[in-house]
């Protein structure tokens, strides 16, 4: 049981997604688990994020004890629209900064998200992880924007943040149609001296019209694969 392995005051500090592999020593056969992908945690929201999206999965928690670093794999469950979840939930401390140096902090977290998502982003194209196990659309939105509203405002509010945060980093990527496609085009124009033709910026805004209209089906389609 993960409540007799964690103690009240222990700090998860890390999440892994693990694979079992079966190696044989001397015709003995030993099962044992192979890291597939890691993600730092810093808040209630994340964990709950990151285990959501992996059900019936091993993971591999770290969680810090003092000076202690304590690591167990579990294998996550199911539940209604298939998502994962484990027996227990973490519970939050609160620490209280100066105005000052939690300006700083959270500068320093919104990097951290960002690059994060960038992280997400390279292992799907270097197939480390399944784009269906990193991505979601608006029905995954809603399944963990509830989770997180029953942990209470405090992370539905952070959830919100996050949630923010990503759309307008999305949102300045250079693709057409988006203000990061209009921000690619204007610098352009000062590097050129002139802007594209007509018929060229035509072309760029189908392409870009066309790409986001896959990325909303894709999402959906993954929500439903999620769901049956």
């Amino acid at each position: 049981m993960l409540k007799e392995i964690f103690k009240p005051g222990d700090k998860i500090i890390e999440l892994a997604l693990m694979k079992p592999v079966k190696n044989k020593v001397q015709s003995v056969e030993l099962y044992d688990y192979k890291k597939i992908d890691d993600f730092s945690i810093s808040s209630g929201i994340e964990f709950i994020e990151y285990i959501s999206n992996f059900p019936d999965e091993y993971i591999e928690i770290t969680a810090r004890r003092g000076d202690q670093i304590i690591k167990k794999t579990v294998k996550t469950q199911k539940k209604k629209l298939v998502f994962g979840t484990t027996n227990f939930s973490p519970k939050e401390f609160i620490e209280y900064y100066p105005v000052g140096e939690a300006f700083k902090r959270s500068i320093i977290k919104t990097g951290d998200l960002i690059v994060s998502t960038f992280q997400v982003i390279g292992k799907i194209f270097a197939k480390k992880i399944e784009a269906r196990d990193a991505l979601g659309g608006p029905i995954t939105i809603w399944r963990i924007t509830v989770e997180a509203a029953k942990l209470g405002h405090k992370h539905y509010l952070l959830l919100l943040a996050m949630i923010s945060l990503n759309l307008g980093f999305i949102n300045l990527l250079p693709i057409p149609v988006i203000d990061g496609g209009h921000i690619t085009i204007y610098l352009y124009e000062m590097i050129s001296g002139k802007m594209p033709s007509e018929r060229v910026l035509n072309i760029i805004q189908h392409i870009g019209l066309a790409f986001i209209i896959f990325l909303m089906i894709f999402t959906f389609y993954i929500d439903i694969i999620k769901m049956l």
